[in-house]
């Protein structure tokens, strides 16, 4: 990378290796262990330094076959990195509704509002987690609640899906936390809301010179509160995941190794299209909390924490 901006081609081709797994692979499907599973990439998070993206092959016991897929952030998002996967691989010849009901808004009674999965989802997630925290007791705190947005669909003229590169923005919602002590008061609404600011003049914006972090940095003032306190949200569903066919047919499962970040949670479709998977990343006191919340054991089909 020059500067941040431009990608200096080298030709040098990408970081490939080749691993045994000592264990066979339902031991990954079944109990799976994000740190364990950052063992099979081809070099550690947020060190791609020397290699843009980089694929290890690992090969597992029982004859099984796992492949671990390293892309920098640098160069391109989510979709982007999944539309590669799908590009080499053709090239190669070798509990939700309830929750909706829920989170949705019914103080219009003309227009009501009906969440999305993920914005219900969103919502739960994080009314637990304000739940088992205790959050309510840090009235200094500022809490806010991000949605990583794909501008591909938002630009004008839109532009194609397989467009390559970080073609993303994200919302804030600073939620409220009413006298009752409901902290998803109107949730939804408020990230609708928010989610409409990003609009095609906002990306106009972005396109004459605006940082979006700039965004963020107007939002926190408004509020002028000490701390700040992040919970984010990124949806990978309906997202190619496991569309990728290296010639031994498409994968049964698909996951992610352990960020470094915290208060983070990424969405995506289960394998067999009947479900979302929520991935949720908090620190270990916090973690504990959240998933001993009954509200959250109820929905929730076979929590698993790490």
């Amino acid at each position: 990378m020059e500067n941040q901006l431009f990608v200096d081609c080298n030709d040098k081709g990408i970081l490939f290796l080749e691993a045994r797994v000592k264990c066979p692979l339902s031991d990954v499907i079944d109990n799976p262990v994000p740190c364990e599973i950052n063992t099979l990439l081809p070099f550690k998070i947020h060190c791609a330094d020397e290699f843009p993206l980089g694929i290890q092959l690992n090969i597992f016991d029982c004859g099984g076959i796992g492949i671990g897929v390293c892309i920098s952030h640098k160069i391109g998002d989510a979709l982007s990195f999944f539309h590669v996967c799908e590009y080499v691989g053709s090239h190669c010849s070798w509990g939700e509704e309830e929750i909706r009901t829920k989170y949705a808004d019914n103080t219009s009674f003309e227009n009501p509002t009906r969440p999305t999965r993920v914005e219900a989802l969103s919502a739960f997630i994080w009314s637990r987690f304000v739940t088992a925290t205790e959050a309510r007791t840090r009235p200094d705190t500022l809490f806010s609640v991000l949605h990583l947005i794909n501008l591909r669909t938002r630009i004008h003229p839109p532009q194609p899906e397989y467009s390559f590169g970080n073609l993303y923005s994200f919302t804030m919602t600073c939620t409220s936390m009413d006298s009752a002590g409901e902290s998803c008061h109107n949730l939804v609404t408020q990230m609708k809301d928010s989610i409409e600011q990003i609009n095609k003049e906002y990306v106009k914006k972005i396109q004459d010179g605006y940082n979006h972090l700039d965004y963020f940095r107007e939002r926190t003032a408004i509020y002028g509160r000490g701390e700040t306190l992040l919970f984010s949200f990124t949806s990978l569903c309906r997202f190619p995941l496991c569309e990728a066919d290296f010639g031994w047919g498409i994968p049964i499962w698909a996951g992610f190794a352990a960020p470094d970040i915290k208060n983070a949670v990424t969405f995506m479709d289960t394998v067999a299209g009947n479900g979302i998977e929520a991935w949720v990343s908090l620190t270990g006191n916090d973690m504990a909390k959240f998933v001993s919340d009954k509200e959250l054991l109820f929905y929730v089909n076979a929590p698993k924490s790490f």
